[in-house]
């Protein structure tokens, strides 16, 4: 675990232990293969097309086309992106992270994956520059002052959520943004959504949401 993750959501001890990411709020999807009659419900649609080898883009308009099986609005360093490209390796994947520091090591990691591709840029409701403030960990940037984001501002590019193609599964972690993105994207061939929202009132507007495009009930 540590070789995967290594001290991406803080270092612990600093000798002997580090810390995982934080599940407050947040949905993880479990192992689809251990057998029984719901085994692989959501692995078995994500079939995806494969690329010619993992890219680095820098607009919506490179994704146009594609069928994608996944995308990672907020992908940080890739582990989600990475998980599910080995589960599900003919799932075309788009990663979007726009803090420098964390993009580099998404890089770095996904470097020889042939179907996750990496857009360096942040997702939301209005394409263009917009500033985000630096968070304790690179996992807490946020375009918004949460309590754990520093004064510390970078300016990032934005796509518009609307532009984005359609994604059997979609995976939002943006530290406040989710509503607005949700609110913009084509679910149109989305069955399945892993969401974090920061606010009773968020939380209530995402699941209405869900409900009405998804085919299967959402739950927090």
């Amino acid at each position: 675990l540590f070789t995967a993750i290594g001290t991406a959501y803080g270092v612990g001890d600093g000798s002997t232990t580090f810390n995982l990411p934080d599940l407050r709020d947040r949905a993880p999807i479990g192992k689809g293969d251990m057998g029984g009659s719901h085994a692989n419900r959501l692995g078995a649609s994500l079939t995806g097309t494969t690329s010619s080898g993992s890219a680095v883009v820098t607009g919506l308009s490179s994704t146009a086309g594609l069928a994608v099986g996944m995308a990672a609005i907020g992908a940080n360093i890739g582990a989600f992106a990475l998980h599910y490209a080995a589960k599900w390796p003919a799932a075309e994947i788009l990663a979007f992270e726009p803090v420098p520091d964390n993009f580099r090591k998404l890089i770095k990691n996904i470097a020889g994956e042939e179907t996750i591709t990496a857009i360096g840029q942040a997702v939301r409701a209005q394409p263009g520059p917009a500033e985000i403030f630096e968070g304790d960990l690179g996992v807490t940037c946020s375009f918004h002052q949460r309590g754990r984001q520093t004064q510390k501002k970078i300016q990032v590019q934005c796509g518009a959520a609307k532009d984005l193609p359609s994604a059997e599964l979609v995976k939002i972690d943006t530290e406040g943004c989710e509503l607005e993105i949700l609110e913009n994207l084509n679910l149109t061939k989305t069955r399945a959504v892993v969401v974090e929202y920061h606010s009773p009132s968020d939380g209530a507007r995402i699941l209405d949401l869900l409900e009405a495009n998804l085919d299967t009930r959402a739950s927090q």
